[in-house]
């Protein structure tokens, strides 16, 4: 009945001129409104996030959220009806170009950034310029600052040289670079590529994962009249529903697949990262002769077996124990909870193994919880965030790595790139059946598959590697073999130089 009374008084003072609504008034309908617009927010609902956000504006003309919900829905709902206005394809190209030119454009990268998505795009770069290809690199609009706090004051170089690849900066005297209008920052952002382009005299231009960083590259190459590759590193709509499974068919969900989709069809090459999903994409409507793997790798030479450090060991209590070792990020579809499970059944009937926690994330909290719940602290360390010169230490530990990420879209369309360094590393690998997984993780061979999301399968498959030392080792020694033959980045790299190679003989 409140709740009705409620809505019956806003309705109300929806016909009520702004200007007559004072003092109490004013502030319970905008602290109403603004609830009514996180609650669209909440559901994917631009529509409505566009209509409240109107509502409150009327009442408080300089409200920030309200602004930017404004300004947001109204590319959302623009995109949904008519797509993006992208310019035509040049001609001819502007410049002569070099053949052996490669221009990257990335989300992220080294050294202001160093998780999957920056080593991924290092890996590959280096590959290339190994093999001969000319290869430079510039980050999206706003990187790094757009990921700081805004009072961090620090700045960062135009240009930062990692190895053998620059990475250029679009960047000027601001702090923050608003995403949205999204047709404003892609046309800024188009003229930083453009530039490079010119300077480098590219003769491909090379764009990573996700839209906003997507749109601009295509723009540039469109207007240059140089091709244009996609590599599709994810999908954000599945991350985005992995945790929230409202937002699944909601205007908001259908504002990702469309721009993600259309960046495929804008592109005249689209490289994904595994076969999972380039049987997606087929499904969404991209033509499948132009989308070819190029899945994640590791520089094999930097993973290498290593002795078990016994100091570290002893100070972790690990001595004697088998070790059931994750590093990497504690995010839900990771399925650590479900680890826990099959972790409590081991430990009602045996002793002998400990489990180790290297890294954090936002699930981490939930993780903890269901530690303690299971009566398990004594049995599970956590060691939070590690420096990057301290990691190996803790993998040397490891005996059995697994990854249990649960049976979710995104989990069986995109594969991580924890797997390949424990593989190279000789650890014994265990993987939940998600298509992803099962792409690199051969049963019997280089790993042990579980069935996904089944607590007592991972269980019994982790025991049958705990009681066998033996089959660990030669599980560890064949996944290496594999990984140094097919996932080194050298080898992973001919998908796309076989994309080049298809676009420049046009």
């Amino acid at each position: 009945m409140a709740k009705k009374l409620t809505s019956y008084a806003s309705r109300a003072m929806d016909k009520v001129p702004p200007s007559l609504v004072v003092g109490p008034a004013r502030s319970w309908r905008t602290k109403a409104l603004r609830r009514s617009l996180r609650i669209a927010r909440r559901r994917g609902n631009v529509t409505r996030m566009r209509q409240m956000a109107t509502l409150i504006l009327r009442y408080a003309p300089d409200d920030v959220t309200a602004l930017e919900a404004a300004t947001f829905a109204d590319d959302a709902l623009a995109i949904l009806a008519r797509g993006y206005p992208t310019p035509p394809r040049a001609d001819a190209p502007a410049y002569d170009p070099d053949p052996r030119s490669v221009l990257s454009v990335l989300s992220q990268s080294l050294p202001q950034r160093a998780g999957g998505y920056a080593t991924r795009s290092h890996g590959i770069l280096s590959a290339l310029s190994h093999r001969g290809w000319d290869v430079a690199a510039i980050t999206r609009l706003g990187f790094p600052y757009n990921r700081w706090p805004v009072d961090d004051e620090r700045t960062v170089p135009t240009v930062d040289t990692v190895g053998p690849i620059a990475y250029h900066r679009a960047l000027d005297e601001r702090r923050r670079y608003p995403q949205h209008p999204l047709v404003a920052y892609s046309e800024e952002f188009a003229g930083h590529v453009e530039r490079l382009a010119r300077e480098r005299r590219a003769a491909v231009i090379h764009a990573s994962s996700f839209y906003a960083t997507a749109y601009g590259a295509a723009i540039a190459a469109r207007r240059l009249g140089i091709p244009f590759v996609y590599e599709m590193r994810g999908l954000e709509d599945l991350m985005r529903t992995a945790s929230r499974p409202e937002l699944k068919g909601s205007q908001y969900w259908d504002y990702l697949v469309r721009t993600e989709t259309d960046i495929c069809h804008l592109a005249d090459e689209v490289l994904v990262i595994t076969e999972a999903l380039r049987t997606e994409m087929v499904r969404r409507g991209v033509a499948p002769e132009k989308i070819s793997v190029l899945p994640n790798g590791v520089h094999a030479s930097d993973f290498t077996p290593e002795p078990r450090d016994d100091e570290l060991a002893a100070a972790l209590g690990l001595t004697g124990k088998t070790v059931i070792g994750y590093a990497g990020g504690v995010i839900a579809y990771e399925g650590l909870p479900l680890l826990m499970e099959a972790v409590a059944e081991l430990a009602s009937r045996r002793d002998d193994f400990a489990v180790v926690i290297v890294g954090d994330g936002p699930n981490e909290g939930t993780v903890r919880n269901r530690v303690e719940s299971l009566g398990l602290t004594d049995k599970v360390l956590f060691t939070g965030r590690v420096g990057h010169d301290e990691v190996h230490r803790y993998l040397s530990l490891f005996d059995i790595t697994p990854f249990p990420r649960l049976p979710l879209d995104v989990c069986e369309l995109i594969s991580p790139m924890k797997p390949f360094e424990a593989m190279a590393t000789e650890k014994a690998v265990v993987v939940s059946s998600v298509a992803a997984l099962t792409e690199i993780v051969q049963d019997g061979r280089t790993g042990l598959v579980f069935q996904a999301g089944d607590a007592p399968s991972l269980a019994a498959t982790l025991e049958r590697l705990i009681d066998d030392p033996a089959l660990r080792a030669e599980l560890g020694a064949q996944a290496r073999a594999w990984v140094v033959e097919n996932r080194d980045w050298s080898a992973v790299t001919g998908s796309a130089e076989a994309a080049y190679a298809r676009l420049l003989a046009r």
